[in-house]
């Protein structure tokens, strides 16, 4: 049993933070210029830390307290002399993962482009030093968990749960002081500062907006009080908690908004849509054609979207960073996207805001439009490492659109779509498997189960069940759909010439590789009439068909195969793409057969270097390449070396596929061989024996892989004497 990459057919540069002061490690936001009137939850935060080493202190509160705004005050005074001052959006496990990852470039301790291993190293890195700062900014248990050093530094962290005991310090965050939000307001501290104060419910997000809008209009505190008593009159029957100051603040800064800049109000509508992180600005540039005039301009005019930015800023609705991010308040977003005014009649002022900002019915068009423009803007060539650094901006938005999606449309089948294939080529199998699923669900339902887009999920799907294991299920449904593709496309159409070389992956597989090989014959043929010599796909051809004639028996022929196929990948894809680095394993995988094992050595370990660098330790298809090296170490006689390797890849594998997903199952083959090599046949045996009974269970008595592991358990049967176990070879 041996693994090897295999190619199905899909149809379908970090910004550098800022330097920080001293040139140290820095990349935390400036501090608010504007920050005041905290001195008392400053110093409780500096007792929090100074009186509990080693343990994160949490600041928590309702939204609109100012907790990141306190957070940054206290980082900014209190960083002294530490080398490391980090800070790490946390909303959601993605981020902490992508901003840790990036720490760990920065230390030097990345061992890959897997993500979650390099957040890991720098949380390792973090724990052999003392003079570091990090600050996790809206955190929960979960998306920190595992991730948070523990020695030698100090960590703060911003969060709406209060629940962090024993793990962390929680200290609250409230509302501003009667005269500490009138001085926010207006440092005499005045009588209408105070009224307007108190009329805000000393809320500092509903302050810094009542701020902002009197800075940007020349409106003086008293017309603001008399403009936000009117609009809470219309709005009379709200709901008057905490929270409807900031509605009432913000139908005031939109209906600005859309007086100073029509495209400014409209972009706000499309990004309080998105998901509470990063958003590119340069994202509104994607598509014209999904976004309402006058905001379409922006998409070609740099200075007009500049332009609608400015005004945002300036009425505190978002904010920037110098790299190009713009970030919505999540309780702003909120308000905006679901505000809780039910009854129409009673908020026209509201109401006549929306209808004016857009078209249609504010809330779904909105949403619409927010779906409309990810789909456009997510890279689709999901296979090229160059788009993933965009994908991992773009992923949680999407997600989000999907998420608050209640009604299926063929928007949302698209992003599910794209987002089912870039979870695949990244190895996150499990979740893109559910997006396929919801992807074929909805085109079926909307489209037809014989719609192109329908199809194309379809395939998709088939790819996921292979991979997880569920072989006899891809081709079935490779099965079902390809007379369609022959008859609506015809046979040598790509789409059809992919569809057969995913069903000739099934085949071999399910181990009866001589119809694979007569399929991926024809599909070779096909594609060189069709594509050419060295179309991806042609190559791709070449790969499978020669995995088909190694297996066969016939492997000089599968290496010439196997030459062609690298040495095209190289000069049309690059060295280090997933896909060369599948031709060098497998040409590897012929030179060892052969009996070529150093040179097999040599090509792998490139293979095993560059699948680490870029998709990560855990990716299966480095999980694989670990396998192949080990392979060839036995060879060579380094069984220790082959057994570390092996035990490696195997733990990999089961947390990555599963117990008996057929790749795990050879990854136990293999270590069973190193202890059997080393003497410990008794433990080898016991490894077969789990090998044989999931062979029988997920592949078929007959599958070559069952029964070569009957051979191997037989081997090591005679070889302990024990012939009435013996099952044959």
């Amino acid at each position: 049993m041996f693994q090897v990459g295999r190619d199905a057919t899909f149809n379908a540069a970090p910004v550098e933070p800022p330097g920080g002061p001293e040139g140290r490690l820095w990349n935390v936001a400036g501090a608010v210029a504007t920050f005041t009137a905290r001195d008392v939850e400053l110093a409780s935060v500096t007792t929090a830390v100074s009186d509990n080493p080693g343990v994160p202190v949490v600041l928590h509160g309702m939204p609109g307290v100012g907790k990141t705004q306190l957070a940054l005050a206290w980082v900014y005074a209190h960083a002294g002399s530490a080398k490391v001052v980090w800070q790490i959006r946390a909303a959601n496990r993605l981020e902490v993962v992508a901003d840790l990852a990036q720490l760990a470039d920065r230390l030097g301790a990345a061992v890959g482009e897997d993500l979650e291993q390099a957040a890991r190293a720098a949380v390792h890195e973090l724990n052999g030093r003392d003079d570091w700062l990090l600050l996790f900014d809206d955190a929960t248990p979960d998306s920190v968990a595992g991730l948070v050093p523990v020695r030698g530094g100090r960590v703060l962290m911003t969060s709406r749960n209060p629940n962090w005991a024993p793990t962390a310090v929680p200290l609250e965050v409230g509302l501003f002081a009667p005269h500490a939000a009138a001085v926010f307001l207006d440092p005499s501290a005045g009588e209408a500062a105070a009224r307007l104060a108190g009329a805000l419910g000393y809320l500092p997000l509903a302050l810094e907006q009542a701020r902002a809008y009197c800075a940007a209009t020349g409106r003086d505190l008293s017309g603001y009080l008399a403009d936000f008593r009117r609009q809470r009159l219309l709005g009379r029957g709200i709901d008057h908690s905490l929270h409807a100051p900031v509605t009432v603040t913000l139908a005031l800064a939109l209906e600005e908004t859309r007086r100073r800049e029509l495209g400014a109000a409209q972009l706000m509508m499309v990004l309080v849509q998105f998901a509470p992180v990063d958003v590119p600005r340069d994202l509104v540039a994607a598509s014209a054609a999904v976004l309402p005039a006058p905001l379409a301009a922006a998409t070609h005019d740099g200075v007009y979207a500049d332009q609608v930015i400015r005004v945002l800023r300036e009425l505190a609705l978002v904010t920037t960073d110098r790299s190009g991010l713009l970030r919505v308040h999540q309780l702003v977003a909120e308000v905006m996207r679901e505000h809780p005014m039910p009854v129409p009649y009673r908020y026209r002022l509201w109401q006549r805001l929306l209808r004016t900002v857009g078209v249609g019915s504010p809330p779904q068009s909105w949403f619409q439009v927010g779906a409309n423009l990810l789909a456009e803007a997510l890279p689709a060539d999901v296979q090229d490492p160059v788009s993933w650094d965009r994908w991992a901006l773009l992923l949680p938005h999407a997600e989000a659109v999907i998420e608050r999606s209640d009604s299926p449309s063929t928007t949302i089948s698209t992003l599910q779509h794209l987002c089912g294939s870039y979870l695949y080529e990244r190895g996150e199998y499990l979740s893109a498997r559910r997006y396929f699923t919801h992807a074929v669900e909805v085109r079926s339902q909307l489209l037809g189960a014989d719609d192109r887009a329908a199809l194309a999920s379809m395939c998709s799907l088939a790819i996921l069940y292979r991979e997880t294991g569920e072989v006899a299920a891809a081709r079935e449904l490779d099965e079902k759909v390809l007379p369609v593709f022959r008859r609506v496309l015809g046979e040598e159409h790509p789409a059809t010439l992919g569809l057969m070389n995913n069903l000739a992956l099934d085949l071999h597989d399910l181990g009866e590789v001589a119809a694979a090989r007569e399929l991926d014959e024809k599909v070779l043929a096909g594609w060189q009439r069709v594509l050419g010599e060295e179309h991806p796909d042609t190559l791709q051809s070449l790969n499978n068909l020669a995995l088909d004639l190694h297996d066969l028996g016939e492997v000089a022929a599968a290496r010439e195969l196997d030459e062609k196929a690298l040495a095209g990948r190289r000069r049309v894809l690059g060295e280090e793409h997933p896909n060369t680095l599948n031709s060098m394993g497998n040409l590897a995988r012929d030179l060892r057969a052969l009996g070529e094992v150093a040179a097999a050595r040599e090509l792998d370990e490139k293979a095993l270097a560059g699948c680490r660098r870029v998709l990560g330790e855990e990716h299966p298809n480095t999980l694989d390449s670990m396998g192949n090296l080990a392979r060839d170490l036995r060879a060579l006689g380094e069984v220790a070396a082959a057994r570390e390797l092996d035990e490696k890849a195997l733990a990999g594998c089961r947390r990555v596929l599963g117990e008996e997903h057929p790749n795990t199952l050879d990854s136990m083959g293999n270590l069973a061989r190193d202890l059997r090599a080393l003497g410990e046949v008794a433990a080898a045996r016991e490894l077969d024996e789990k090998v044989l009974a999931g062979c029988r269970r997920v592949l078929g008595e007959e599958h070559p892989n069952t029964l070569d592991s009957m051979g191997n358990l037989a081997a090591i049967e005679r070889e302990m004497g024990d012939p009435d176990n013996q099952e044959g070879t």
